[in-house]
C-alpha cells in the first residue's frame, strides 16, 4: 500500500525504523516488484506505434515483451496529461 502511494523504500525505512535495504528485501519476498503501464498516445483511436510506459506498483504489467530493440528514456518526477512531456524529454540526453 504504502508503495502505490508513491513512499520510496528509503521512506518506508525511515518510518519502519528499518534500513533501506532491509525494506526493499521484505518488498522483494513478498513479492511487491514494480509494473509497467502505458500511454496510449492515440486516445485508443487506433493501435499506437510510439507509447509512452512508466513504472508503477501495481498488479500486472501492460507492456509487451519485445523482439527488437527499443530506446530507453529515463525521467523522473510527476507527469501530467497536457503537460508537455514530449518537450520535456526530448530535452533529456546522456553526458
Amino acid at each position: 500500500l504504502a508503495k502505490r502511494h508513491g513512499f520510496s523504500d528509503a521512506q518506508i525505512g525511515e518510518l519502519r525504523d528499518m534500513r533501506e535495504d532491509v525494506v526493499r528485501g521484505v518488498r522483494h519476498a513478498l513479492g511487491v516488484r514494480p509494473v509497467y503501464k502505458t500511454v496510449d498516445t492515440c486516445a485508443a483511436e487506433f493501435a499506437a506505434r510510439t507509447p509512452y510506459h512508466y513504472s508503477s506498483y501495481d498488479e500486472e504489467t501492460e507492456v509487451m515483451p519485445r523482439e527488437r530493440p527499443a530506446v530507453l528514456i529515463l525521467g523522473s518526477g510527476p507527469n501530467r496529461i497536457g503537460q508537455g512531456i514530449e518537450f520535456d524529454y526530448s530535452c533529456v540526453h546522456a553526458a
